[in-house]
């Protein structure tokens, strides 16, 4: 039968299923590399058993035990959890594998021990050794762990011999101090006799670690190695019997690509818990869920079978069994099985299956880096005390490379918390000898324990704080700011609060130095560094250092300066300024100077004469003063400081030249000598007399140079090299006289002068043959429109705006440019702090320069009409944003338009909409339209920033575009009673502004956060509303009433919150029938009107007519529409709101340690008690009556091949049809099933429709029925199938058959249903069943068995199948298209013939040489298991009726002679008319239904009436026949 359904999609269903280990498809990128090898060999145990003793615990392990994270470091990981968003923005997070430069110039030396495994019988890799093991221990050869304090080695090993003491680290020599030429008054040696602050008597506050220990620890307990997937899915535990091989798409057993419980060479103690735990080990279903095997799960569902080192077997039957893994090995070789269930069906143990053998790469080092340290010689290490295991960092590594260097200051956090400290920490030791903060890893296993921690006197304030490490140059930073860097931990001094002394005194062992704002001391003489500070913040404002800086002993970063100047070691830095410095000489060995916010510095002088000396400079507080640089490197050192200088008042010059304005003039400031300058235009200082020659060479860019009102001298040459071809005079005798100059020199084709002109409205212009091109706008214009009127008050047409024409003007608002603008030149609007929008009305084509628009905080659009846009790749930098960061100033332009021509920035209306733009003055500010094709303003879209007392609107607006109004400012009203086209608000239109008063609208429409956080007091809606988006009305404060007056359109929807924050709402009136769609944030947030709201102010807020808490089908509809979004559910893809809530009820709150049809049980029951619960709060909302039960609530289940099964259905119905709606699944969907006692509680039930594609009943489904007669009407052609429980019980529908009336609108099922149904209703599945049985039976029974023919057995099957066919031909009726119905006469011998597939409908050619030409096709017979479903399309034999090989018989036929019973023709021996209940949209497949407006439901509900008055009113002649039907069928 071909299911009439949507399927849901499932990822990659034609990934064949795959049963194998790491290499599962798609996923080998997760494996590491390692390839899985079928196992060669499996040794048995020998007689030379080796005994684990499990009465001595020396190891202390407890593998049953949780581990659990300290609380603190869970703490921790929150917090960075929620700062990790900005810490990925300013650097790279993670520490990878990059080597890290030491600190100390010695490395530390170890030697391991080695343990002798002479006393078990050899080396570790002997060749074929095989150890076995007995629990029995005077069986025993060897005894494992059997002396208290071993450390893992066999019975008689000797123990590990001390490593050699560690070569103590040294610190790197002091540098050569910098050279110093600066003269500073005030400036002190730095081994002044100042006084200090106390340094404290650092005593040890807590013990030391006691050397051995660590080599004689024992490794913590290790969790599961969690599933590293490649994509998010659904991840859960395994459960028993939750798979079945069928179910599987891969299984993955393999070696992870990190874990806290990698292997490594050298382990010992490894059980095969720790085995597995070192695994990732789970299944991918079809559906690519993903299902964990866990710890508990190992010898359930998972077994280590045998672990393979070299030629050696190891095997594990016991789960105390442990083996050591030798240094040298680098592999080894896991056997597993599984299993998917513990038992079969019949109680029997499930076998294993075995799993291909998983190779393992061992891992070379393994480092625990503790918190506490260790006590005992052999302690076995708490897993909560490890600070560097595998977190969402990849710095936390157990198992770093040989070779690199592990950040020890990264774990200090996780050691010492963020609080105050009271101690100070010194480091780590490793077998009791102090090693390095970068930590060189080497082979083997380390174990690091915290030295003993030094008392700190409590003036100072010191804590942890984050830093940033440069890898390669180990440089740490306050804050990352490019890549290489990663975050670790210091020590920081953050304060002292003690006595004052000229000298702070770092103590030793703190290792940055950066004081907070609210510190206690501010300043200080001089500060005085420890030899373990490793950063000191000298660009802070929070400590001054007035002097200099100090060393107190040989310190690996820093080197300080005569003058007090803190340097790095190698002296080609300049890290910390002293205040009181305010003249700086920089020598030419110095590379870079960070100069302190706060600072005295007024003068810089460089001694650098080579430009690739020039050093880098951050020039901090210094805003102010002069910097000499030599004549040599003048213009490299403007080049590349020119950024950092731009904004300050700071001079650039050299021994005889200034910089200014972005040249070099001459030392009087009247020579102009070179100009640098990147602008087109170049405005000559006004002190200059003289251009000399080639002074525009170094500025490529400039074409236009505008001259001082004053005389000036031009050198021959002053234009040679360059690219200007105007120069713009003050006066036209200035011009005449310029023109004059080039002329002489033959320049005047390439180079002329023109004057400037003064506009009436104040704006510098001047006329360039046709072109009109203004040069300076005035600082009074607050509009500007692209015309000027000149001196004889001519309009002279604007073409061009120049580069910085405005720039930094503070009166213009508006720029409403008129069709003869063409062209906008660079920074023409930069910094235009008034400028709230431009409109460009020119048609043909708009240039658009570089940074035309930026930096207008005010600007809210700019439009053109421009079919063009020639843009090139600016993009506007919009610093216009809201408190949220929304962008204020928007970009639009014609829908006419070359869409190419603009940037991406610029948004444009599609269809007639926008066919032109237009600007409308609305009263204190102008808004911006898009126009129809009629030219009517139609799209409010944006307005200016400005919005106070009444704006008026164009009557014609029917829509308000996305954030027309948004972020304006100032109180308004709208003219609300003149707008009656206005249809849609949209997003944000309202949202942030002062809209006040009341509102009266037909607008049916109301966008996110439409009216968000606005004024207005109450709202009237006077149509249909379709929508109500998310927070539309959202903390609207003085809101106190909402009235929609027609309610909601039937196609409408109604999100979340939409009133979230209203304090003064109480009143939201609603006078609707139609039933809005609601709509969530997110699944699992349930719906609200305002979540501020308690259920009982929500009803008293909400109001409904009385008159539709009235009407229980308006009710009922509310209650069907909005129970599942009042839970937090919502349609997703194909997924139904009641599959996902019974998905999180079964998965998320239900316990494991029951069977599944309890947790099926379970879960109805949790379903019906919410969607009761829910209900009522609905009925509450509309002033209805509560229930007792959910209305209309039709529970099902959906297998994994998207079968549905009905499992329960209301109590009180009498009459249903299972559709789609019905059972709240996706359109395109049916029903699958009618599952056991599904009607178990509808006692009154009388009549049930099933839709197309409905294949089967189970047992008992209708067992509590207690209505005379059950109609059961089906519309597919193809009957269900009956389902038996018990094969030779006979299927029962839970109430007398005889009660039952089987409908079908298809003359040819009838006759299917009795091949169907009579041989489940004789308690066999189809006729091949039946017969074996029946066969079996028969020669149990006989005395002669071999004499049992096929037409023996045939013959006691038509005893059984006889009087049910007759049975059931008193049941089914079939249906006319007039409504008539008709049963099947009785008959006295089959109406087919026994061994024909009786299960489906044969679709072959009817063969009419030996078969009846009547309706029954005696083909080919399938002697396979019928197919209770799908119709059988295999090939069919359209000739002879083969009728050989059926069931255990051999060489038998049916008899010839036996005729095949031909059916009657289905003539209306008893026609019936009756008044079947069938639903209006029952009348047509489930696929057809569609919702249609009202009047059309009402038109078709008046035709339904109307034809089943004409069906109720039976003509003279049939009167008798239907009052006969009805008492004999007992139709209804």
């Amino acid at each position: 039968m071909e299911k009439n359904k949507m399927k849901k999609t499932v990822w990659g269903a034609s990934v064949a299923l795959v049963l194998t280990t790491g290499a599962a498809l798609g996923v080998s990128a997760y494996q590491s590399g390692i390839d899985f090898h079928p196992s060669e060999e499996k040794n048995t145990f020998r007689a030379n058993q080796v005994r684990f003793d499990d009465t001595n615990d020396a190891k202390g392990r407890d593998n049953t035990a949780e581990q659990h994270e300290s609380e603190f470091l869970e703490r921790d990981s929150n917090a960075e959890d929620s700062n990790r968003t900005q810490e990925q923005n300013n650097a790279d997070y993670q520490f990878e594998r990059e080597q890290l430069r030491q600190n100390f110039s010695d490395a530390i030396a170890l030697n391991t021990g080695t343990a002798d495994v002479s006393a078990i019988g050899g080396s570790a890799d002997s060749a074929d050794t095989v150890y076995d093991f007995t629990d029995d221990r005077s069986q025993a050869d060897i005894v494992l762990n059997g002396g208290a304090g071993d450390s893992g080695g066999g019975q008689g090993s000797a123990e590990p011999t001390q490593p050699t003491e560690p070569t103590q680290p040294t610190e790197p020599t002091q540098p050569t101090q910098p050279s110093d030429s600066n003269n500073n008054s005030n400036n002190s040696s730095s081994g002044g006799t100042d006084a200090t602050t106390p340094t404290p008597d650092q005593t040890p506050v807590t013990p030391e670690p006691i050397p051995g220990y660590g080599d004689a620890s024992l490794d913590p307990d290790t969790d599961k190695t969690a599933p590293d997937f490649g994509f998010e899915t659904e991840n859960k535990e395994y459960m028993d019997g939750a798979l079945t091989k069928d179910d599987i798409q891969w299984i993955t057993i393999s070696q992870p690509s990190r874990s806290d419980a990698a292997l490594y060479r050298g382990q010992k103690n490894v059980s095969a818990q720790i085995i597995f735990n070192a695994l990732e080990t789970y299944i991918i279903d079809r559906n690519f869920g993903l299902h964990r095997w866990e710890q508990k799960h190992l010898d359930k569902y998972i077994r280590i079978d045998a672990v393979h080192i070299g030629n050696t077997t190891y095997h594990f039957d016991a789960s105390n069994q442990t083996i050591d893994i030798p240094e040298d090995a680098e592999v080894i070789r896991i056997d597993i099985s599984y299993r998917f269930t513990l038992k079969n069906s019949d109680g029997t143990e499930t076998a294993w299956i075995s799993n291909p053998e998983v190779t393992y790469r061992l891992e070379q080092t393994r480092l625990l880096v503790l918190s506490e340290t260790l006590q005992d010689k052999g302690q076995k290490i708490d897993a909560s005390n490890v600070l560097n295991r595998y977190s969402n960092l990849a710095s936390d590594k157990t198992n770093p490379p040989i070779g690199t260097k592990v950040d020890l200051y990264y774990y200090q956090r996780g050691l010492l918390g963020e609080d105050r400290l009271e101690t100070l920490f010194p480091g780590w030791r490793e077998n009791g000898e102090p090693v390095p903060w970068e930590y060189p890893v080497t082979a083997g296993r380390h174990v690091l324990e915290p030295a003993a921690r030094l008392s700190l006197d409590s003036s100072y304030v010191v804590s942890v704080k984050p830093r940033w490490i440069d890898v390669q140059s180990i440089k740490y930073t306050r804050q990352s700011a490019e890549s290489g860097q990663k975050l670790t931990f210091m020590q920081t001094l953050t304060d002292y609060t003690g006595e004052y002394a000229p000298v702070l005194a770092v103590p030793k062992y703190v290792q940055a130095v950066d004081f907070a704002a609210n510190n206690h001391l501010k300043a200080v003489e001089y500060l005085r560094l420890s030899d373990t500070v490793r950063y000191v913040n000298t660009n802070q404002v929070n400590l001054r250092v007035n002097k200099g800086y100090q060393l107190s002993g040989e310190n690996p970063v820093f080197a300080v300066t005569a003058d007090g100047i803190l340097t790095n070691a190698a002296g080609t830095e300049y890290i910390g300024i002293p205040y009181s410095t305010t003249k700086l000489t920089i020598p030419d060995n110095i590379e870079r100077v960070t100069l302190p916010r706060n600072t005295q510095l007024h003068q810089l002088v460089l001694e650098a004469e080579d430009a690739a000396n020039l050093p880098k400079i951050d020039y901090g507080g210094m805003k102010s003063g002069t910097i000499i640089v030599p004549d040599a490197v003048l213009l490299e050192f403007i080049s590349a400081n020119k950024a950092a200088l731009a904004g300050t008042d700071i001079a650039v010059r050299s021994v005889g030249q200034i910089i200014k304005e972005d040249a070099v003039l001459s030392k009087d400031e009247k020579t102009l000598q070179n100009v640098f300058s990147i602008n087109r235009i170049y405005t000559v200082p006004k002190s200059v007399t003289k251009i000399a020659a080639y002074a525009f060479e170094a500025a490529p860019n400039t074409t236009r140079v505008v001259l001082p009102n004053n005389a000036v001298v031009l050198e021959k040459n002053a234009f040679a090299n360059s690219r200007v071809d105007t120069v713009l005079c003050r006066t036209e005798a200035q011009a005449d006289e310029i023109n004059q100059q080039l002329a002489d020199w033959s320049l005047s084709e390439v180079i002329h002068a023109i004057a400037l002109q003064t506009s009436k409205e104040g704006n510098t212009y001047y006329i360039n043959g046709n072109e009109g091109v203004l040069l300076y706008g005035g600082s009074n214009t607050t509009e500007y429109r692209g015309l000027e009127t000149a001196q004889n008050d001519e309009i002279v047409k604007i073409t061009e705006i120049a580069d910085g024409a405005f720039e930094n003007n503070q009166s213009l608002q508006w720029a409403m440019l008129k069709q003869n603008v063409a062209k906008i030149g660079a920074r023409a609007f930069y910094n235009c702090a008034a400028l709230e929008g431009v409109f460009i009305q020119t048609e043909n084509s708009i240039t658009i320069e570089d940074q035309a628009f930026d930096k207008c905080p005010s600007l809210y659009f700019v439009a053109s009409n421009a079919k063009k846009g020639d843009v090139g790749d600016y993009v506007i930098d919009i610093c216009n944003k809201s408190s949220g960061g929304i962008n204020l100033t928007q970009l639009f332009v014609t829908n006419q338009c070359e869409k190419d021509s603009y940037s991406e920035q610029w948004l444009c209306f599609d269809g007639s909409i926008g066919h032109t733009l237009a600007v409308y003055d609305i009263g204190s500010t102008k808004m911006l339209y898009a126009l129809n094709a009629d030219g009517i303003p139609e799209i409010a879209i944006r307005s200016g920033k400005t919005l106070t007392g009444k704006i008026t609107l164009p009557k014609e607006t029917l829509e308000l575009y996305s954030q027309a109004m948004f972020g304006t400012e100032g109180a308004y009203t709208l003219n609300w009673d003149t707008l009656p086209r206005l249809q849609y608000i949209d997003d944000y239109v309202f949202a942030d502004t002062g809209l006040e008063g009341s509102v009266t609208t037909g607008a049916i429409s109301f966008g996110k956060h439409a009216f968000c956080d606005s004024n207005i007091t109450d709202l009237t809606c006077t149509q249909e509303v379709s929508e109500i988006d998310e927070l539309a009305f959202a903390e609207c404060k003085k809101l106190t009433r909402i009235n929609l007056e027609n309610g909601f359109h039937y196609d409408s929807m109604l999100h979340t919150d939409a009133f979230y924050g209203c304090e003064q709402l109480k009143r939201v009136e609603i006078n609707s029938s139609a039933v809005p769609k609601l709509t969530l944030f997110n699944k699992g947030i349930p719906f609200t009107f305002n979540s501020d709201w308690t259920n009982e102010e929500e009803a008293a807020y909400i109001l409904f007519p009385e008159k539709y808490a009235q009407d229980e089908s308006i009710v009922q509809d509310f209650v069907k529409k909005w129970r599942y979004a009042m839970l937090g559910y919502m349609v997703i893809g194909n997924s139904q709101p009641y599959d996902l809530l019974y998905e999180d009820i079964f998965l998320k709150e239900l316990p494991f340690d029951i069977t599944m049809e309890d947790r099926y049980k379970m879960a109805d029951a949790i379903i019906k008690e919410r969607l009761l619960k829910i209900e009522n709060r609905i009925r509450d909302i509309l002033g209805a009556a509560h229930v007792a039960e959910p209305s209309e609530f039709y529970p099902h289940r959906i297998d994994r091949n998207d079968c549905i099964t009905l499992v329960g259905a209301p109590s009180d119905i009498k009459k249903t049809f299972l559709g789609s709606k019905a059972l709240d699944i996706p359109d395109g969907w049916c029903l699958d099933y009618l599952g056991k006692g599904a009607f178990s509680n509808t006692k009154n039930l009388e009549s049930v429709i099933f839709d197309n594609g409905f294949a089967g009943i189970e047992q008992d489904a209708f067992q509590g029925v207690e209505s005379e007669t059950l109609q059961l009407t089906f519309y597919d052609a193809t009957p269900p199938a009956l389902l038996l429980d018990t094969e030779g019980e006979p299927f029962d529908f839970g109430i007398d058959i005889e009660r039952l009336h089987i409908n079908s609108f298809d003359a040819d099922a009838c006759i299917d249903f009795i091949r169907k149904w009579v041989y489940p209703l004789a308690g066999y599945e189809n006729y091949e069943k039946m017969y074996s049985a029946m066969r079996q039976s028969m020669m149990e029974s006989a005395e002669n068995p071999e004499e049992i023919t096929t037409e023996a057995v045939h013959e006691k099957m038509t005893e059984i199948l006889l009087p049910i066919e007759n049975q059931l031909r008193g049941v089914i009726w079939y249906i006319s298209e007039d409504f008539s119905i008709s049963t099947l006469p009785q008959v006295e011998k089959l109406s087919f013939t026994l061994g024909a597939d009786a299960g489906d409908t044969d679709t072959g050619d009817t063969d009419t040489d030996d078969t009846d030409a009547g309706d029954t096709d005696t083909g080919d017979t399938d002697a396979g298991d019928t197919d209770t479903g799908d119709i059988d399309t295999g090939d069919t034999d359209a000739g002879d009726t083969d009728t050989g090989d059926v069931g255990d018989t051999e060489d038998e036929t049916t008899d010839p002679a036996q005729e095949p019973i031909v059916l009657p023709e289905l003539t209306i021996e008893r026609p019936v008319i009756i008044e079947i209940d069938i639903p209006p949209e029952a009348l047509q497949t489930e696929n057809q239904i569609k919702e249609e407006p009202k009047a059309e439901e009402k038109e078709e509900k008046e035709e339904t009436e109307e034809m089943e008055e004409k069906t109720q009113q039976p003509t003279d002649g049939e009167a008798e026949s239907t009052s006969q039907g009805v008492e004999e069928g007992g139709a209804e």
